[in-house]
């Protein structure tokens, strides 16, 4: 599990077994800083844990201290949101950024920008075969309430 704190502060911890005592204890594995503001928790995907900050930088956290980011050019995300949702074709967790405005990224979990993106949109999509094709599409409300969708192939 992860924490990071409003001034950027991390910290990653994992259950450890100990297996002489059949005991199950919580050890950090990771302490660290990450320059910005942050008003997000992490988000994991199962592999990495991901942080948004409010400057619109997202960065992508290795339980081994490994760190990359990408800033989102001309975004804030003081309101931001993120999610990850699995892909329908590959099962990979795909990272989804809600930012300020009417916006919405979605990155795979290397932090690339997925083809389609960025969308007209506000929080967290929803993907759904909405029109019987077989194929997952994407739906997002927009800050003047109005639903989009989206068949992203």
């Amino acid at each position: 599990m992860g924490f990071i704190t409003q001034a950027g502060r991390l910290s990653l911890w994992q259950l450890v077994e100990n297996k002489g005592e059949k005991e199950t204890t919580l050890q950090q594995v990771l302490d660290s800083t990450l320059k910005g503001v942050f008003f997000t928790n992490l988000v994991s995907n199962g592999n990495y844990f991901f942080a948004l900050s409010s400057e619109g930088q997202v960065f992508r956290i290795a339980t081994d201290g490994n760190i990359i980011s990408v800033k989102i050019p001309n975004v804030t995300a003081r309101n931001g949101t993120i999610t990850t949702i699995p892909n329908e074709t590959t099962g990979a967790q795909n990272i989804y950024l809600g930012v300020d405005g009417n916006v919405i990224y979605g990155f795979n979990e290397n932090l690339e920008l997925l083809q389609g993106f960025p969308l007209a949109g506000s929080g967290v999509p929803v993907f759904v075969d909405a029109n019987s094709d077989g194929k997952e599409d994407c739906l997002a409300l927009t800050i003047d309430n109005k639903l989009n969708g989206w068949n992203l192939r």
